[in-house]
């Protein structure tokens, strides 16, 4: 898919639950990057040598939670405070 004409100008940030391993909602993601090249994509958790494969090109941040020790092993555990990140 191309990038939109209409939506070349807008700042877009995609919002992605985790990037941890990869599904299909990362080739959703996929598609999204496709249709805005400039876009910046934020997770709760993110494993950066799988986000540089997946979305090369686009920035991929984590929130503040994805810092704490030890939740890229173990983030399902970490799944009732991912709400309250957000």
């Amino acid at each position: 898919m191309a990038e939109h004409p209409e939506f070349s100008d807008l700042d877009v940030v995609i919002a992605h639950e985790w990037v941890t391993v990869p599904g299909g909602s990362e080739t959703v993601v996929q598609e999204l990057c496709a249709m805005f090249p400039r876009a910046r994509i934020v997770a709760t958790v993110v494993d950066p040598e799988l986000a540089l494969g997946l979305f090369p090109g686009h920035p991929v941040e984590s929130l503040s939670i994805g810092r704490l020790p030890g939740i890229r092993r173990h983030w399902p555990y970490f799944g009732p405070l991912m709400p309250a990140a957000w």
